[in-house]
């Protein structure tokens, strides 16, 4: 894991870098730098967790009144005299 986040870390700074949007030419450009970039993958995970469940809640109604809508449309249909094919 933490070759990963170095690896990460590494290549973001490169990144700047190549595109002079920021040079580090010391250790305090350096920490401040590893500060920023671990502020930034510290957002996401704060939001996705709730994303994902806001989203699994959505489909699931979604779903349900699909379901609800498609009875009701058999029980017409039916009641109409016509033989219900989904």
């Amino acid at each position: 894991m933490e070759e990963i986040n170095k690896y990460i870390i590494d290549s973001t700074i490169e990144e700047l870098e190549e595109n002079n949007n920021f040079i580090i030419d010391n250790d305090e450009k350096a920490e401040w730098a590893i500060k920023k970039i671990a502020e930034e993958r510290a957002k996401p995970k704060g939001t996705y967790p709730f994303a994902k469940m806001r989203s699994k809640h959505i489909k699931t109604k979604s779903r349900k009144q699909k379901r609800t809508w498609t009875a009701k449309q058999a029980i017409l249909h039916i009641s109409c005299g016509g033989i219900w094919t989904p």
